[in-house]
């Protein structure tokens, strides 16, 4: 599904000028695929990787293709000196821990976030509307988040656990 959308959203760019959207997306792109790689590696199924890594990234499929038969440490040694560097290295660092990529995930998402306040000062583009968008839907998911924890019953601090990663 993931894959589907980027296709259309892709498609719609490259008829478009619209460079920092393409620029958003790749970034994007390439959170998903370093999600995607992660659960992959876990179930020790690279066809999974094969079948629905995103090829819109910065970051070629086959980088990720190559670093399966490595393990997760030798992995997160790619981005060293690289944008990616902090989010991997914290993310998978705790991954190796507990075996969660929750916060992998919300750390890559935290990251996209300041990508688009960077950039939400230049009034005369798209950014400005894209961090208006996003700050919005992270806003949805954080009461969403909330509302099934508190229906399901959870406990207050595991609730606040969960929002501090976000």
């Amino acid at each position: 599904l993931d894959k589907a959308m980027y296709d259309d959203i892709f498609d719609t760019l490259s008829a478009a000028a619209l460079k920092p959207l393409r620029d958003y997306y790749r970034v994007k792109a390439d959170y998903a695929n370093i999600c995607l790689f992660v659960r992959a590696h876990a179930m020790n199924d690279i066809e999974i990787l094969k079948r629905c890594a995103l090829p819109y990234g910065t970051i070629s499929i086959k980088s990720f293709e190559d670093a399966f038969t490595q393990s997760i440490d030798e992995f997160m040694l790619k981005f060293k000196g690289k944008r990616y560097e902090r989010v991997v290295t914290e993310g998978l660092g705790y991954y190796s821990q507990r075996g969660i990529t929750t916060v992998l995930e919300s750390l890559a998402e935290n990251d996209l976030s300041q990508y688009l306040r960077e950039r939400k000062g230049d009034v005369f583009s798209i950014w400005p509307l894209l961090w208006y968008i996003n700050a919005k839907l992270s806003e949805i998911s954080t009461i969403r988040l909330i509302i099934s924890a508190r229906l399901n019953n959870l406990d207050k601090d595991i609730i606040l656990e969960r929002l501090k990663q976000k």
